[in-house]
């Protein structure tokens, strides 16, 4: 296998990565997006074991992997990563066990991930484990740019799911921070909105989502505070994305402009410069008097939760 991983500045988590990768992996490769923090420097310390590649720049999620995974990957089956992401070593043994029976008869494996955020996971039967298809064969598999689902099976029945273990599997170790994730989600959210779908649509899924993830989190007991509000920002920063696009990304500029020469004009010089000085209509994205009972109603979600959740608490103490 090739073991391969983006990073960009990631002097903090790089060693992690690549320190059981050279274990087992006949071939590691780091595509560095032009890294200043010491990055290179970490990778060129495991002398030949670490190939880089430098190419510039670019935003999370942003990156064309149906290029430059096949022209860089010497081996034609691929273990994608992140600098987020430390596999056991179970999970490694069972991915080279199925290659060694069933290599031909396959095209993509999907890795079961324990997903973190703020150095908490959710439970691993309430959405804590997500299966993502980060083992594939670079000659075979689909990829696009598609967001957080990049690598796809042109035949279904060729595809193999590793079942989750709580020593097999991959830890994914995001977000140490409410900063982080936010400047993280920035990223994908310009990616987000380019996904072939109405805003109308768009936005209403994202309600839905979050509809979705409130009836699960009080299973998560006194850790769902972070999970709800990290997914609702999440969600609803997609939703606002998809909103400005649809209205144009940069009309709200053109208007203060205008206003503020109009004022300028007019209060200073007495004339007023060509234009109607009349505000123009708002885009209509979606339906408001459909949706606003739906978002009046989701409002008061994080206020019941807490109201639930200390009840809970104040009977759990009485019990004992």
């Amino acid at each position: 296998m090739t073991f391969l991983v983006f990073a960009y500045n990631e002097a903090r988590r790089i060693r992690h990565v690549l320190d059981h990768a050279e274990k087992w992996a006949r071939e590691i490769v780091v595509i560095d997006k032009g890294s200043t923090d010491g990055t290179l420097e970490i990778c060129q310390s495991y002398g030949d074991r670490v190939r880089i590649v430098s190419i510039p720049f670019s935003d999370r999620g942003h990156e064309d992997y149906a290029d430059l995974i096949p022209k860089h990957a010497s081996q034609d089956w691929v273990f994608f990563s992140t600098c987020s992401e430390v596999p056991t070593r179970k999970l490694i043994e069972k991915c080279q066990e199925v290659l060694s029976s069933k290599a031909d008869d396959l095209d993509l494996i999907y890795v079961p991930r324990l997903m973190y955020n703020f150095g908490l996971h959710r439970l691993p039967d309430n959405g804590g484990v997500a299966f993502y298809p980060f083992l594939f064969h670079k000659k075979r598999v689909l990829i696009t740019k598609e967001i957080h689902n990049n690598f796809h099976a042109r035949d279904s029945a060729r595809t193999y799911r590793i079942p989750y273990a709580d020593d097999c599997c991959v830890h994914h170790l995001t977000h140490p921070t409410v900063r982080a994730f936010w400047l993280s989600s920035l990223s994908y959210f310009a990616v987000e909105v380019e996904k072939d779908i109405s805003p109308e649509k768009a936005v209403r899924e994202c309600f839905k989502n979050i509809e979705k993830m409130s009836n699960r989190m009080l299973l998560e007991g006194e850790s769902w505070l972070p999970f709800y509000c990290a997914m609702a920002s999440y969600e609803l920063g997609k939703a606002l994305s998809v909103w400005e696009k649809a209205q144009g990304p940069d009309r709200a500029v053109q208007k203060y402009e205008e206003l503020a020469q109009r004022l300028v004009a007019q209060e200073w010089k007495g004339t007023l410069p060509d234009s109607s000085g009349k505000p123009s209509a708002p885009v209509r994205l979606v339906d408001s008097r459909l949706l606003k009972p739906v978002v009046v109603a989701l409002a008061r979600l994080p206020y019941l939760l807490v109201k639930i959740s200390f009840l809970f608490r104040k009977l759990k103490i009485k019990g004992d």
